[in-house]
């Protein structure tokens, strides 16, 4: 940071007046010099005499103009005091990135003061005892200098202050780039942005990362985690510290792995919802896009993956009690040759006895002639009070009925229509003679036309 003093300030104000008036400098210490409307003709003739021995052609013109000078009384107005000095203080230099350059003067003492600035560009700014310009560039380096108003008196120009603004280079600007490394903890990297005498650069990162030219804009990077880390080469000057930051995400991705785990239907249940987080492995949570591949079909099922990408539905065939398996991969979508070793899975499909002999219809057909057109249950009426839920593959429940009759049997109707063909679950529940609630039974049915 720069200070500048000044000694003394000289301060006039020209107003027509009579009398004798007395013309003051003033000093920093605060004292006057006055010099009298006599005296000062005393010195203006003793300096005709000298002139006029030394240049005797000019001595009428110029012995007029003293004399209409003396007459003039404007020249000789009152003086205002400065009652202290006056200090200004700015930066030796700047960075143009910092889009703001402030100079400070020192306050004076006297009431209404104004500041006027002269900057570089030779303009002239009214302010307060502090300038601030914005949006710099280094247009602004030079010299700054103050006057200071009171009324109508101005002093001179009070400076100057010399400020250097530091330019960099206007097409570099903060950028942000995706990267990827498949199954591989290091990468090469490089920026576009290079150093040079004046501009080095460094870079910095997520902790454990470690770069082999950590001052090179092109380095190897070791160490990554799995997931997303963050890597930002940052350029600087002398004067423009990180003016400028190239930063990279790289994102490492890895095989995902899945967990051998039983999975059992429990008993009644004749569908079972798998969701991806059941059979996941450690990193899984880690992959933001996988898809799930079966392998190995069960044999006395059906088993499909949803649409969301991320459950599978497991449904028993008619009748079926006892095991059943299958097999899994689940893939790295972002590195397709990413994928885990297929596991194998079983699932118990276990006896139910608290709906015994009530059967559900696997197949609506409502614009046929057969027993299929209604959602006919047997049995159903062995369970006065039940409910019956219809949902579609996503869970979405689209039909609910209370005390479900087959006199009054659903036909497929939904709203002002029928449900489109398609795969659709049925979800029941009842209570026993004693009223107490039974688990819900499910599974799934079709439509069809």
């Amino acid at each position: 940071m720069k200070t500048y003093s000044n000694e003394s300030i000289k301060w006039s104000k020209f107003k027509s007046s009579t009398g004798i008036k007395k013309s003051t400098i003033v000093i920093a210490s605060g004292a006057k010099q006055s010099v009298s409307f006599q005296q000062r003709i005393v010195l203006f003739f003793n300096m005709i005499k000298k002139l006029a021995k030394s240049q005797t052609d000019c001595f009428a013109p110029l012995a007029m103009t003293m004399v209409l000078f003396l007459m003039t009384e404007a020249c000789f107005g009152q003086c205002i005091t400065l009652s202290e000095p006056l200090f200004l203080q700015a930066p030796d230099s700047i960075c143009a990135e910092k889009k703001e350059l402030v100079i400070k003067a020192s306050r004076v003492k006297e009431t209404g003061a104004k500041y006027f600035w002269r900057t570089p560009l030779k303009d002239t700014i009214t302010s307060d005892s502090v300038l601030k310009i914005t949006n710099i560039s280094t247009l602004n380096t030079g010299n700054y200098f103050v006057a200071i108003m009171v009324d109508t008196c101005k002093t001179e120009l009070f400076g100057p202050i010399h400020v250097q603004v530091m330019g960099v280079e206007a097409t570099k600007k903060d950028s942000v780039k995706r990267v990827m490394t498949c199954n591989s903890s290091q990468i090469n990297i490089t920026s576009t942005y290079k150093t040079s005498p004046s501009v080095f650069g460094q870079w910095v990162g997520t902790e454990g990362v470690v770069f082999d030219a950590p001052k090179s804009p092109t380095t190897l990077i070791k160490g990554l985690p799995q997931g997303e880390s963050r890597v930002v080469w940052l350029l600087s000057t002398s004067v423009c510290p990180f003016f400028v930051k190239d930063t990279f995400i790289i994102q490492h991705e890895v095989a995902p792995m899945l967990q051998t785990d039983g999975l059992t239907l429990k008993v009644g249940e004749a569908s079972e919802t798998i969701h991806l987080g059941h059979v996941a492995g450690s990193n899984l949570n880690l992959i933001t896009d996988v898809q799930i591949n079966i392998t190995k079909p069960p044999r006395h099922g059906l088993l499909e993956i949803l649409s969301d990408g991320k459950r599978l539905k497991y449904n028993r065939n008619d009748d079926f009690k006892g095991r059943d398996a299958f097999e899994l991969t689940v893939c790295n979508m972002k590195c397709p040759n990413l994928c885990s070793a297929p596991v194998p899975y079983t699932i118990d499909v276990l006896f139910d006895d608290r709906y015994p002999n009530i059967t559900f219809p696997k197949l609506l057909a409502p614009k046929s002639m057969s027993d299929a057109r209604v959602f006919r249950i047997e049995k159903v009426e062995d369970y006065p009070e039940n409910e019956l839920h219809i949902l579609n593959r996503w869970g979405n429940v689209l039909v609910s009925f209370k005390n479900y009759k087959n006199q009054t049997a659903w036909d497929g109707n939904f709203g002002s229509g029928l449900l489109p063909a398609g795969a659709y679950y049925y979800q029941f529940q009842a209570q026993d003679p004693k009223g107490k609630p039974l688990k819900p039974l499910a599974s799934i049915f079709y439509i069809v036309y």
